[in-house]
């Protein structure tokens, strides 16, 4: 057959050659049983479905094959959680790949939607505008509106800034809570039918409404806790134990995936086997007092998550962080 190839021959045309060559008494190679070209591949004596059920009569394996329940399309969601943009320095660069490479059911921005840079208490060292700087954020809602059919925002730190402010003035909490801490995130996600803040009523006598968390599906929590460690996943690690003291006292469900945003890092991990904690990142630039003299931040981690829930339980397989 490699005689064939190489002179450019049929298998037929060698074979007639060696034929004519025998006839006048040359010695040839006997060939017979070497051609496999358009021979019929043999069928097996048994499929594989056959020698599998003869394996499990052998083991006495009675149940054969594992029968999943179809899940509808409805059913399943994708989930996408990003955090800390700090506008008006959210990174535009990433943001933008962000967009060009995810849809999902829903968006949930996971706190510090907007900086707040004047009303800040670290040392200044930037001009931004406050005005300028809250068209920034409603241009990020704007465009967030327009890519997703659905928007959940949890406040974080940064977000509640102004309640601080007005804290700090001695005026009192029941005038803080009607006038700023709610309606001023609330007001500008308003502008936009399918954006709205969002927080988690607990039956806890004393306690209303939580603003930093918030509870997806039936075994998820993302949220916006204050708490950070120079160590990777240690706040994350911090936030699941607190959830597992608390549930009790507030009332709060089990949970199976926690989600830390607030640190800029980004990562997961797997706890008491069937358990996640993770972080989610940002997508805003270096902030300055995390370069200035003290030593104590770690560079930002740019990225998200994506959750996949089929009837708000939550798919640990495919559920994952990604680096942007």
């Amino acid at each position: 057959m490699e005689l064939a190839k190489a002179f450019n021959l049929t298998y037929d045309s060698v074979g007639y050659q060696l034929k004519k060559l025998k006839t006048q008494g040359r010695e040839v190679p006997d060939f017979t049983g070497c051609r496999l070209i358009n021979r019929p591949i043999p069928k097996p004596n048994k499929t594989f479905d056959d020698t599998y059920d003869e394996f499990c009569e052998l083991i006495g394996k009675t149940s054969k094959k594992i029968q999943h329940p179809p899940v509808k399309k409805s059913d399943r969601k994708k989930i996408i959680v990003i955090s800390d943009s700090h506008n008006p320095f959210v990174n535009k660069e990433k943001f933008a790949e962000f967009l060009a490479q995810e849809k999902a059911n829903l968006l949930i921005v996971d706190g510090d939607i907007d900086d707040l840079y004047p009303l800040s208490r670290f040392p200044k060292k930037k001009d931004v505008n406050a005005v300028d700087s809250l068209k920034e954020t409603d241009w990020f809602l704007k465009t967030l509106s327009e890519h997703f059919p659905e928007v959940e925002l949890i406040l974080g730190n940064h977000d509640n800034r102004v309640y601080r402010v007005f804290e700090k003035a001695g005026i009192q909490p029941d005038i803080i809570r009607a006038f700023v801490k709610t309606d001023y995130m609330s007001y500008m996600a308003n502008q936009y039918p399918n954006v709205n803040v969002v927080s988690t009523k607990v039956n806890t006598p004393g306690v209303d409404e939580i603003f930093h968390f918030r509870i997806i599906g039936k075994d998820a929590v993302a949220g916006h806790w204050e708490t950070y460690s120079k160590i990777n996943l240690r706040a994350a690690e911090n936030c699941f134990l607190w959830w597992q003291q608390w549930a009790s006292t507030l009332n709060l469900p089990p949970i199976r995936l926690l989600l830390q945003a607030h640190t800029h890092q980004l990562g997961s991990r797997m706890v008491w086997g069937d358990k996640c904690y993770g972080e989610t990142g940002c997508i805003c630039q270096v902030q300055e007092y995390t370069v200035d003299g003290r030593v104590g931040y770690t560079p930002p981690q740019f990225g998200y998550w994506v959750i996949y829930q089929n009837k708000g339980i939550t798919d640990l397989k495919e559920s994952r962080y990604i680096p942007l």
